[in-house]
């Protein structure tokens, strides 16, 4: 299984409001897929991609359980992200002090990445 998440750049004029999209494979072929627009303002790309690849882990950790409860053995989800930013923010919990306008339930990213859940390249 493999993921792919983005965020378009605040396309909706009247709002601001970004749209997170993202796909996951099961062996090549789409099993689960989102586009929506984001429930807050993002006031940076970033924090709209970091949003984005917050909604993606939660799905990838929905699915495994899914998958687990059915015996099913999942390695470690590889979930590409192209924004270094969000990156640099799901792989250094250090940083996180610096970030606190975004919300906390985002910051789940980093205990998942810990305990392998998700590979984020």
């Amino acid at each position: 299984m493999e993921g792919y998440v983005d965020a378009d750049w605040a396309s909706d004029r009247n709002d601001q409001k970004y749209c997170t999209g993202f796909t996951m494979l099961f062996n090549t072929s789409p099993g689960s897929w989102v586009s929506r627009k984001q429930k807050t303002v993002a006031t940076s790309a970033t924090e709209a991609e970091y949003m984005a690849l917050s909604d993606a882990v939660k799905q990838i950790c929905c699915i495994k359980s899914l998958l687990e409860e059915l015996s099913f053995d999942i390695p470690p989800v590889v979930l590409y992200e192209d924004n270094m930013g969000s990156i640099f923010l799901a792989q250094n919990p250090a940083q996180e002090r610096q970030m606190k306008h975004i919300n906390i339930h985002h910051h789940f990213i980093h205990e998942c990445i810990q305990e392998r859940k998700v590979i984020q390249l």
